[in-house]
Parts: structure tokens; sequence; C-alpha cells
């Protein structure tokens, strides 16, 4: 074979194999060189807003008293026509970590008990003696401590005889906080520039300030103990349809009564409600004058079409309800509403770390401890967890509507956990635990208890 002809063949060859080669590799994808990177983002953080009031030394005082003195710092004083008290000197202390701006509000001057108020002026002062405006918005930065102030208190000149041997109590201090345009954002710092106190606080230290709480009430206010409240011979008008809360504070409402369906609310509507570290000792409902399909209970009756009701850090000692037809400690008659064409569901319930314990449950319908007749509705749920019931008595006409926690488990959701019995006396049914009487699930309820499914 001659170089020529074996120089063709190679050629040949080696075009060959490259149109096989791009053959191949028609319709086949390519391998890249890759790399990838990746960094974290931090963690998003909201910040805190609080605030303190505290003494002279930087203890806080929050829930304490100040007390009036005389120039040598007596205490155990009498006031005269004419004479000028002041209180001990305290600060408003940013405790957040948010800048603040804030008002001063002083409570309980007008109270109808307080007849000595009529010729006492109290102020505001600094400690150089400097009337300060209640209505400035003052400002305080991160863990800022404002100047020293306290209240002075003067008597009338013109106080006649009708003013002797009279006492007035209530009176205090609360400071509106929120947050001041100096953190900022990536517009700038006025992002929260309108922000406003929440005003919508009515501080309650007497009786009579209670009872003045409910009866000029507006929704979404919060009403908040300062105190430990004796309501012997006073009574308040339970609410229907208003939205609010009621902050115990670790307080104590003693000796109130109600021929209403509750002492708080006496039918839901379709508001909202909550309850928070509270107390109710020797309090009673007699809801039986109602008659029929009405419920009672100590802190809501009726509930009917009720957007949400909790009841966190509750305590009932010896109390009594009455009902006619639904009753229970905490609630009567537990309902919400929904509707299947637009999803929107109401009634949620919800009873935590709360106890119940002497006294007493009447009705001739659905008894429970906790509440009569939960879940009326399918759209409503009912939560009971790390409640205690011990020493109480179950007065129930029907055993098969009376439970030791709900009477009646309605077509709604119940669920029950972490519940202590102790000594609960009444003529139960044997179901299981007596934890509930009547199960009426109607094809759409339900019961957990202690995360175990229980059928109808």
């Amino acid at each position: 074979m001659t170089k020529g002809k074996t120089t063709k063949k190679a050629l040949f060859a080696s075009a060959m194999s490259t149109m096989l080669c791009v053959s191949m590799l028609i319709g086949s994808t390519f391998a890249w060189f890759t790399d990838s990177a990746t960094t974290a983002v931090n963690e998003i953080k909201s910040g805190n807003l609080k605030v303190d009031l505290v003494d002279a030394s930087g203890n806080s005082i929050r829930g304490e008293s100040l007390n009036f003195h005389d120039k040598d710092g007596h205490t155990n004083i009498l006031w005269e026509p004419g004479a000028t008290f002041e209180t001990e000197k305290f600060r408003v202390k940013n405790i957040g970590d948010l800048a603040i701006k804030y008002e001063i509000v002083m409570n309980g001057m007008k109270v109808s008990d307080n007849k000595l108020m009529e010729v006492i002026t109290l102020k505001l002062v600094d400690e150089q003696g400097n009337t300060m405006n209640l209505n400035e918005v003052r400002k305080l930065g991160v863990r800022e401590t404002s100047d020293l102030m306290k209240i002075t208190a003067t008597m009338s000149k013109n106080a006649g005889n009708a003013y002797q041997n009279k006492i007035a109590t209530g009176m205090s201090i609360t400071v509106f906080a929120t947050q001041d345009t100096v953190e900022a954002d990536m517009t700038g710092t006025e992002y929260d520039k309108d922000a406003e106190t929440d005003k919508n606080v009515v501080y309650v230290t007497t009786p009579d300030e209670l009872v003045n709480a409910f009866a000029t009430l507006k929704a979404g206010s919060t009403i908040s103990l300062g105190a430990n409240l004796d309501m012997s011979g006073k009574t308040i008008t339970p609410v229907h349809g208003i939205s609010f809360t009621l902050n115990g504070n670790n307080k104590t409402i003693s000796n109130l009564k109600s021929n209403k369906r509750a002492l708080f609310v006496d039918h839901s509507g379709t508001g909202a409600y909550f309850f928070n570290d509270i107390t109710l000792k020797n309090c009673a409902v007699d809801a039986t004058s109602y008659g029929d399909q009405n419920g009672a209970g100590l802190f809501m009756g009726m509930s009917d079409t009720c957007n949400n009701a909790t009841f966190n850090n509750c305590h009932v000692v010896d109390c009594t309800v009455d009902g006619s037809d639904w009753a229970g400690m905490f609630v009567g008659f537990a309902a919400g509403y929904g509707n299947d064409n637009d999803g929107l569901v109401y009634g949620h319930f919800k009873v935590t770390n709360s106890s119940i314990s002497g006294g007493y449950v009447k009705s001739n319908g659905s008894v429970g401890a906790v509440v009569g007749h939960a879940t009326a509705n399918k759209a409503t749920e009912f939560t009971v967890d790390n409640v205690t019931i011990e020493n109480i008595e179950l007065k129930g006409d029907k055993s098969e509507k009376t439970g030791i926690v709900v009477g009646t488990v309605g077509c709604g959701k119940v669920s029950i956990s972490n519940v202590t019995i102790n000594n609960v006396k009444g003529d139960l049914i044997e179901s299981q635990d007596k934890y509930y009487g009547r199960l009426a699930f109607g094809g759409t309820g339900s019961l957990l208890l202690n995360g175990e499914d229980i059928q109808s």
C-alpha cells in the first residue's frame, strides 16, 4: 500500500470518528463546571416595650402604694383645711429594649364614695415642686429613667364640717407607653410616628370603680385590678355583646352576687372576652328566674355566637351557681357560629391553669363544674387544660347530663386534658372517669380526653 493511500484512509477514519461523536451528542445534555454559595439570614426578633415605676432608689413600686406624708416624713396624718401633703418621690423607667414615649394618668380622683376628693386638689410635680402637665407626652430612651417626681395634695381652705371624718381611697397612677421614633427601618425612623398610647385601660382599686367600669365599659377595653375587692352590698351590671379583657393581676373579687345569668357577661353576643389572673371568692349567681333555655355561670352565662372566650389562671373558691337549664362555674352555655358558605368559624373557648374549690353548681339540665353545655354549635371549640376541681357538689336533676368537667358535649369539639379531681359529690353516671355527662355529637361533634378520642 502506498503512503498516499494510507494517509487518505487515516483521514477518512478520523472524519468518520468525528461525525460519530457529533451524532452521539445530538439530543444529549452538557455537564458544566458548577458551584454554589449559601449564607444564613440572621434571626428575626421583635423588640420588647416595657415600662416600670420605681422609687428614688430604683426599686420597682409596681402594684405597691405611695404614702402621703408631712414634712417630717410622718404618714399617720389627718387632713385639715389648707393643709398640703406629698407622696414619696418616684420615677418612670424604661426597662425594655425600645425607645418609648409615655403619658402619666392619675386615676380614682372622682369616685362616688370619695366625697373628700371634692375639696382636695392633686398635682403631679417635679423634684423642685413645679407642676407637671399630665397631658404632656414625654420620652425615654432604652433603659433610661425619668427625673424624680411626686404627687402633692392640698385640702381647700373652704372645706366645711361636711368633710369631717371622711376617707378617700382608690387613687392610683398609670403610665401609658408606646414606641418612639428612634429605631430605624429601611425608610428611616418615622414609620412609628403615629403610634399612640393605649389609654383604653381602666385601673380599678375600689368596689365602686369596678361597678363604674362595667357601667361605662367600651368595646375592647381592659379592666385592670390594683387591689383585692370586697363587693359586699355592691352589684354590677353584666355586659351583653361588649368585648373586654379583665386582668386580675392575681387579685381577688369576693362577695359579688348576681341575679342575672353571670357576674360579668350575661349574654356574649359576637364579642370576645379574656379573663386573666383572677380569683373569685364567695361569689354567687342565681339565674333561676330566667326560666328554661338559659345558661348560668360566674364569668359567662349565655354564650351564643360568641367569638372568643379565654380564662387563664382563674380560680373559683366557695362560689355557687344556680341555673335554670345549663350551669357551670365558668360558662353556662357555650356556643358559636359557623357559616359553611364563607368558612367563618366562631366560638373558641379555653380554660387553662385554673381551679375550682368549694361551693356547688345546680341546674335542672346540663351541669358541669367548668361548663354546663359545651359546643352547642358545630363551629364551637372548648378546651380545658391543667385544671383542678375539688370539694364541690354538682346538683343536677339529670345524671346523664351531669359531668365533673362538662355536663353535655355537643356537636362541636371538646378537648379535656390534665384535670385533677378530688372529692366531687353529685349524682354522676358511670361515664369514663366521670369527666363528662351526655355526648350529643349530632354527627359533627368530638371529645378528646387526655388525647384519647371518645366515641358516642
